[in-house]
Protein backbone atom coordinates (compact mmCIF):
# COMPACT_ATOMS: atom_id res chain seq x y z
CA UNK A 1 0.00 0.00 0.00
CA UNK A 2 2.03 2.98 -1.27
CA UNK A 3 -0.16 6.04 -0.68
CA UNK A 4 0.23 8.53 2.17
CA UNK A 5 -3.19 10.04 1.58
CA UNK A 6 -5.00 6.70 1.39
CA UNK A 7 -3.36 5.47 4.60
CA UNK A 8 -4.92 8.34 6.55
CA UNK A 9 -8.39 7.20 5.48
CA UNK A 10 -7.96 3.55 6.47
CA UNK A 11 -4.91 3.10 8.74
CA UNK A 12 -5.99 -0.38 9.89
CA UNK A 13 -6.02 -1.78 6.36
CA UNK A 14 -2.78 0.06 5.60
CA UNK A 15 -1.22 -1.63 8.65
CA UNK A 16 -2.59 -5.06 7.70
CA UNK A 17 -1.09 -4.82 4.22
CA UNK A 18 2.29 -3.24 4.94
CA UNK A 19 3.15 -4.38 8.47
CA UNK A 20 1.16 -7.52 9.25
CA UNK A 21 1.46 -8.77 5.67
CA UNK A 22 5.25 -8.52 5.89
CA UNK A 23 5.26 -10.26 9.26
CA UNK A 24 3.17 -13.13 7.88
CA UNK A 25 5.71 -13.62 5.10
CA UNK A 26 8.64 -13.45 7.52
CA UNK A 27 7.08 -16.04 9.80
CA UNK A 28 6.31 -18.34 6.86
CA UNK A 29 9.95 -18.01 5.76
CA UNK A 30 11.24 -18.78 9.25
CA UNK A 31 9.02 -21.86 9.64
CA UNK A 32 9.11 -23.38 6.20
CA UNK A 33 12.06 -22.01 4.23
CA UNK A 34 14.66 -20.56 6.62
CA UNK A 35 17.47 -20.71 4.06
CA UNK A 36 15.55 -18.46 1.67
CA UNK A 37 16.76 -14.90 1.09
CA UNK A 38 14.22 -12.29 2.15
CA UNK A 39 14.41 -8.95 0.34
CA UNK A 40 12.02 -6.26 1.54
CA UNK A 41 11.15 -3.20 -0.52
CA UNK A 42 11.04 -0.61 2.23
CA UNK A 43 10.92 3.17 1.80
CA UNK A 44 12.79 6.28 2.84
CA UNK A 45 9.52 7.37 4.47
CA UNK A 46 10.66 5.42 7.53
CA UNK A 47 12.85 8.48 8.26
CA UNK A 48 9.90 10.86 8.14
CA UNK A 49 10.73 14.48 8.81
CA UNK A 50 14.28 13.56 9.84
CA UNK A 51 15.02 13.88 6.13
CA UNK A 52 14.15 17.58 6.20
CA UNK A 53 17.11 19.89 5.59
CA UNK A 54 17.78 23.61 5.25
CA UNK A 55 18.14 24.17 1.53
CA UNK A 56 19.23 26.80 -0.96
CA UNK A 57 16.94 27.98 -3.74
CA UNK A 58 17.97 28.65 -7.31
CA UNK A 59 16.07 29.15 -10.55
CA UNK A 60 14.65 25.66 -11.01
CA UNK A 61 15.21 23.75 -7.77
CA UNK A 62 16.15 23.66 -4.14
CA UNK A 63 19.61 22.31 -3.45
CA UNK A 64 21.54 20.84 -0.56
CA UNK A 65 25.02 19.41 -0.30
CA UNK A 66 24.24 16.45 1.92
CA UNK A 67 22.56 13.27 0.75
CA UNK A 68 20.77 10.91 3.14
CA UNK A 69 22.50 7.78 4.39
CA UNK A 70 21.35 4.88 6.56
CA UNK A 71 22.32 6.68 9.77
CA UNK A 72 19.40 9.08 9.38
CA UNK A 73 17.29 8.70 12.53
CA UNK A 74 13.91 6.99 12.73
CA UNK A 75 12.71 8.56 15.99
CA UNK A 76 10.85 11.77 16.86
CA UNK A 77 9.61 12.49 13.34
CA UNK A 78 6.21 12.73 11.68
CA UNK A 79 5.96 10.26 8.81
CA UNK A 80 2.25 9.55 7.96
CA UNK A 81 0.32 6.36 8.65
CA UNK A 82 1.92 4.81 5.58
CA UNK A 83 5.35 5.67 6.96
CA UNK A 84 4.44 4.07 10.30
CA UNK A 85 3.30 0.78 8.76
CA UNK A 86 6.40 0.63 6.56
CA UNK A 87 8.65 1.39 9.54
CA UNK A 88 7.09 -1.48 11.50
CA UNK A 89 7.69 -3.83 8.56
CA UNK A 90 11.26 -2.57 8.14
CA UNK A 91 12.11 -3.20 11.80
CA UNK A 92 10.55 -6.69 11.71
CA UNK A 93 12.62 -7.60 8.64
CA UNK A 94 15.77 -6.55 10.45
CA UNK A 95 14.79 -8.36 13.66
CA UNK A 96 14.12 -11.65 11.87
CA UNK A 97 17.69 -11.34 10.65
CA UNK A 98 19.20 -10.44 14.02
CA UNK A 99 17.09 -12.78 16.17
CA UNK A 100 16.50 -15.78 13.91
CA UNK A 101 19.50 -15.47 11.60
CA UNK A 102 17.45 -15.12 8.42
CA UNK A 103 19.22 -13.58 5.47
CA UNK A 104 17.21 -10.38 5.13
CA UNK A 105 17.63 -6.97 3.55
CA UNK A 106 15.63 -3.74 3.62
CA UNK A 107 16.00 -1.55 0.56
CA UNK A 108 14.86 1.90 1.65
CA UNK A 109 13.83 3.34 -1.69
CA UNK A 110 12.96 6.79 -2.84
CA UNK A 111 11.12 7.30 -6.13
CA UNK A 112 10.99 4.06 -8.13
CA UNK A 113 9.81 4.46 -11.70
CA UNK A 114 9.90 3.04 -15.21
CA UNK A 115 7.78 2.46 -18.28
CA UNK A 116 5.15 0.27 -16.54
CA UNK A 117 4.82 2.55 -13.52
CA UNK A 118 1.17 3.36 -12.93
CA UNK A 119 1.79 6.71 -11.25
CA UNK A 120 -1.05 8.51 -9.49
CA UNK A 121 -1.43 12.00 -8.03
CA UNK A 122 -0.84 10.63 -4.52
CA UNK A 123 2.47 8.91 -5.38
CA UNK A 124 4.83 8.27 -8.27
CA UNK A 125 5.00 11.89 -9.43
CA UNK A 126 7.26 11.43 -12.47
CA UNK A 127 5.18 8.73 -14.17
CA UNK A 128 1.97 10.56 -13.31
CA UNK A 129 3.37 13.82 -14.66
CA UNK A 130 4.29 12.09 -17.93
CA UNK A 131 0.78 10.64 -18.15
CA UNK A 132 -0.79 14.06 -17.55
CA UNK A 133 1.31 15.74 -20.24
CA UNK A 134 0.68 12.96 -22.77
CA UNK A 135 -3.08 12.94 -22.15
CA UNK A 136 -3.73 16.64 -21.52
CA UNK A 137 -4.66 16.19 -17.85
CA UNK A 138 -4.13 19.08 -15.43
CA UNK A 139 -1.20 18.41 -13.10
CA UNK A 140 -1.37 19.96 -9.61
CA UNK A 141 1.88 21.20 -8.08
CA UNK A 142 1.58 21.48 -4.30
CA UNK A 143 3.80 24.13 -2.73
CA UNK A 144 7.49 25.03 -2.90
CA UNK A 145 7.02 26.65 -6.35
CA UNK A 146 7.49 23.22 -7.93
CA UNK A 147 11.18 23.31 -6.98
CA UNK A 148 11.05 20.32 -4.61
CA UNK A 149 13.59 17.67 -5.67
CA UNK A 150 13.42 13.85 -5.79
CA UNK A 151 16.00 11.44 -7.11
CA UNK A 152 14.65 8.74 -9.41
CA UNK A 153 15.69 5.11 -9.75
CA UNK A 154 14.51 2.90 -12.58
CA UNK A 155 12.86 -0.34 -11.47
CA UNK A 156 15.46 -2.29 -13.48
CA UNK A 157 18.32 -0.80 -11.45
CA UNK A 158 16.54 -1.51 -8.16
CA UNK A 159 15.80 -5.13 -9.05
CA UNK A 160 19.37 -5.55 -10.31
CA UNK A 161 20.64 -4.32 -6.93
CA UNK A 162 18.42 -6.90 -5.24
CA UNK A 163 19.85 -9.54 -7.58
CA UNK A 164 23.37 -8.70 -6.41
CA UNK A 165 22.29 -9.03 -2.79
CA UNK A 166 20.68 -12.40 -3.50
CA UNK A 167 23.94 -13.70 -4.97
CA UNK A 168 25.92 -12.64 -1.88
CA UNK A 169 23.38 -12.15 0.93
CA UNK A 170 23.96 -10.82 4.41
CA UNK A 171 21.90 -10.77 7.59
CA UNK A 172 19.69 -7.84 8.59
CA UNK A 173 21.16 -5.52 5.99
CA UNK A 174 19.75 -2.03 5.40
CA UNK A 175 20.44 -0.06 2.23
CA UNK A 176 19.23 3.30 1.03
CA UNK A 177 18.44 2.96 -2.65
CA UNK A 178 17.73 5.89 -4.93
CA UNK A 179 19.06 7.58 -8.02
CA UNK A 180 21.50 9.91 -6.30
CA UNK A 181 22.32 13.44 -7.39
CA UNK A 182 22.77 12.50 -11.07
CA UNK A 183 19.15 11.30 -11.27
CA UNK A 184 17.60 14.04 -9.17
CA UNK A 185 15.01 16.36 -10.66
CA UNK A 186 12.58 19.04 -9.48
CA UNK A 187 8.97 19.09 -10.62
CA UNK A 188 9.42 22.10 -12.87
CA UNK A 189 12.60 20.60 -14.34
CA UNK A 190 10.69 17.36 -14.99
CA UNK A 191 7.93 19.33 -16.74
CA UNK A 192 10.49 20.82 -19.15
CA UNK A 193 12.13 17.44 -19.80
CA UNK A 194 8.85 15.63 -20.47
CA UNK A 195 7.53 18.45 -22.65
CA UNK A 196 10.71 18.23 -24.74
CA UNK A 197 10.44 14.42 -25.01
CA UNK A 198 6.73 14.31 -25.87
CA UNK A 199 6.39 17.52 -27.84
CA UNK A 200 3.31 18.38 -25.75
CA UNK A 201 2.68 21.23 -23.30
CA UNK A 202 1.85 20.59 -19.66
CA UNK A 203 -1.32 21.95 -18.11
CA UNK A 204 -0.22 22.96 -14.62
CA UNK A 205 -2.16 24.22 -11.61
CA UNK A 206 -0.12 25.66 -8.72
CA UNK A 207 -1.42 25.10 -5.19
CA UNK A 208 0.35 27.34 -2.68
CA UNK A 209 0.10 25.01 0.30
CA UNK A 210 2.44 22.00 0.28
CA UNK A 211 1.24 18.58 1.25
CA UNK A 212 1.59 17.69 4.92
CA UNK A 213 4.97 16.07 5.54
CA UNK A 214 6.17 16.68 1.98
CA UNK A 215 9.91 17.08 1.59
CA UNK A 216 11.66 19.89 -0.19
CA UNK A 217 14.76 17.88 -1.04
CA UNK A 218 15.11 14.10 -1.13
CA UNK A 219 18.32 12.66 -2.59
CA UNK A 220 19.91 9.41 -1.45
CA UNK A 221 23.42 8.31 -0.61
CA UNK A 222 23.81 4.77 -2.02
CA UNK A 223 27.52 4.46 -1.20
CA UNK A 224 26.93 1.75 1.42
CA UNK A 225 25.42 -0.59 -1.17
CA UNK A 226 28.07 0.34 -3.74
CA UNK A 227 30.82 -0.42 -1.23
CA UNK A 228 29.30 -3.84 -0.48
CA UNK A 229 28.55 -4.61 -4.14
CA UNK A 230 31.06 -2.64 -6.25
CA UNK A 231 30.14 -4.44 -9.50
CA UNK A 232 26.61 -3.00 -9.42
CA UNK A 233 26.10 0.07 -11.60
CA UNK A 234 23.14 2.10 -12.80
CA UNK A 235 21.91 1.22 -16.28
CA UNK A 236 19.39 4.08 -16.57
CA UNK A 237 20.37 7.76 -16.50
CA UNK A 238 17.77 10.45 -15.81
CA UNK A 239 17.49 11.00 -19.56
CA UNK A 240 16.92 7.26 -20.09
CA UNK A 241 14.22 7.27 -17.42
CA UNK A 242 12.42 10.22 -19.02
CA UNK A 243 12.47 8.53 -22.42
CA UNK A 244 11.20 5.26 -20.92
CA UNK A 245 8.24 6.74 -19.04
CA UNK A 246 7.21 8.87 -22.03
CA UNK A 247 6.67 5.86 -24.30
CA UNK A 248 3.08 5.57 -25.47
CA UNK A 249 2.86 1.80 -25.06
Amino acid sequence: QPSHEWSQKDPLTDFDINARGTLVLLEATRKYCPRAIFVHTSTDKVYGENMQRHVLENGTRFTHYETFDENTGLDMAMRSMFGCSKTAADIYVQEYGYYFGLRTACFRCGCITGHRHKGAEEHGFLAYLAKCIREGITYNIFGYKGKQVRDQIHAYDLVNAMYYFIQYPGIAKVYNMGGGEDRSVSIIEAVDLIEAETGKKAIVNYVDEPRKGDRIWDVHDVSKFKNDYPEWEYEFSLSDIIKDICKES
